[in-house]
């Protein structure tokens, strides 16, 4: 059975997006379903959250972004959790994120790059980063469920809506896709 994909996605910062990626990821393989989290995000919380150090020689989702791209099950790291695993990310991911605004299909690459991995996982988690940035929309085009971490105040309500906005484009944008379903959580204060 293909790996259903998780994005955690948010606009604002702060609201625990990278704790609920890690905690998912962890919670599944604990449940002994083998889980790939991917950290999209250039400052690579979800990377050092998990004890990962990454050096400058060490193949990151920027190498799977870059030109030629890795494949990404050349990326992939074993954590210390049994059954989870990580595309490790860092700054270096940062310059490749801005060059993904003039790649043709770009919300597409990501979907496309995970479809070899989907039978060797039960659930991909994606860590994408806050903001609404190509990276950010290649992690919600991948997905098959939104989780959206927010906290209940008037900024990140507008920050929702410029989510959802986004999500909406990008399903009217896929073609014959099913569409992703979207969860909205509130974070304890």
């Amino acid at each position: 059975m293909a790996a259903q994909t998780i994005a955690i996605a948010t606009h604002k910062g702060g609201t625990g997006k990278t704790v609920t990626a890690m905690a998912v990821g962890a919670a599944f393989a604990r449940a002994g379903q083998r889980c790939l989290l991917v950290d999209m995000d250039p400052q690579g919380h979800s990377t050092l959250g998990l004890g990962m150090e990454i050096d400058d020689t060490a193949p990151t989702l920027r190498d799977f972004f870059h030109e030629p791209p890795l494949p990404l099950s050349r990326v992939i790291r074993e954590t210390h959790i049994a059954g989870l695993h990580i595309v490790p990310s860092n700054i270096r991911l940062a310059r490749v994120a801005q060059a993904l605004y003039m790649r043709p299909k770009r919300e597409e690459i990501l979907k496309r790059g995970l479809q070899p991995l989907r039978d060797q996982y039960a659930f991909i988690v994606l860590d994408c980063p806050p903001s609404l940035s190509a990276l950010a929309e290649a992690g919600i085009a991948a997905a098959n469920l939104i989780v959206i971490p927010c906290q209940m105040e008037a900024r990140a309500a507008d920050g929702l809506v410029d989510l959802l906005e986004v999500i909406s484009l990008i399903n009217d944008h896929e073609s014959g896709g099913d569409g992703v379903a979207c969860t909205l959580g509130k974070q304890d204060l």
